[in-house]
């Protein structure tokens, strides 16, 4: 249970590649030495081995790596992690006689990342991330610490830049990424976390570039390569994600086809922004 505790205060996801860190209530090095604490911080134990009462514990500098209170190993009332400049890191406040709690994550500059609800000691409801001056830049849905619902990503001007539903942490759906003002850029079918149906991408003046399908991940049957006026540039035939007809492409439509296998690399998914607050603002 302490363990699942960890990762929840350091965010996972959301993201998808979360790196092992020390545990919110273990000691930050692997070897202490022997800690000065305050008198009401007890760091008991009862006699089941359950945390109880206030804790504390502090970075090798002398400044305080976490403070609790728990009863029956559950923490209460309000739980702050902080970094090793003294700032807070993790604040989360705890509803009297509930099991529900309000996380905020910080910058080691004492900047406002993230915020939202914890029920159980897992994500719940919508949480909001934040860039360094305080704009928004996401808003996600969460249920038992899954994704659940709407995500939203913004540009930095706080236009909605993606948007896409999840269930139990899995794209499903339509997902809809946009130019910075606002126009349609590409349109995309999921099914459990895999691309699956249609799939289109538009010029910026709205002119669609591309219309194809995809089959679990791999493209499939036709796909038609439009120019900015809206004139079919040329068609691909998928089998399974291997392209059969490239050797009857002109060689202009290869370099039609070259140019748009380049851009198609450098078309990023706006879920890599998404993740530990602090990697998600580089």
């Amino acid at each position: 249970m302490i363990r699942q505790l960890f990762i929840l205060f350091f965010l996972l996801l959301m993201f998808p590649s979360v790196q092992a860190q020390v545990g919110l209530f273990e000691k930050p090095e692997a070897v202490q030495k022997k800690e000065k604490r305050e008198q009401k911080y007890e760091n008991r134990r009862d006699e089941k081995g359950r945390r109880q009462g206030d804790w504390m514990r502090y970075h090798p500098n002398g400044t305080p790596a976490y403070k609790a209170r728990f009863v029956d190993d559950q923490p209460v009332d309000t739980l702050v992690r902080y970094y090793k400049n003294g700032n807070k890191y993790v604040e989360i406040v705890f509803d009297e006689n509930t099991n529900r709690g309000k996380g905020k994550f910080y910058s080691e500059g004492g900047n406002l990342l993230g915020e939202g609800f914890y029920l159980n000691m897992q994500k719940d409801s919508v949480w909001h991330f934040y860039d360094m001056e305080g704009n928004l830049k996401a808003k996600e849905e969460f249920q038992f610490d899954e994704k659940a619902g709407r995500s939203e990503i913004y540009f930095d001007t706080g236009e909605l830049a993606a948007e896409v539903t999840y269930e139990k942490g899995e794209k499903q759906g339509i997902e809809k990424r946009y130019y910075p003002d606002g126009t349609l850029r590409v349109k995309i079918s999921y099914r459990e976390g895999n691309l699956h149906g249609p799939y289109a991408v538009y010029f910026e003046n709205g002119q669609k570039e591309i219309e194809g399908f995809y089959e679990n991940n791999l493209r499939d049957s036709t796909w038609i390569f439009y120019d900015a006026l809206g004139r079919k540039s040329f068609t691909l035939l998928y089998e399974e994600g291997i392209v059969q007809n490239e050797h009857l492409l002109t060689e202009k439509e290869m370099e039609e086809f070259q140019r748009y296998e380049e851009n198609r690399k450098k078309l990023k998914d706006p879920e890599n922004f998404m993740g530990n607050p602090e990697e998600y603002l580089r």
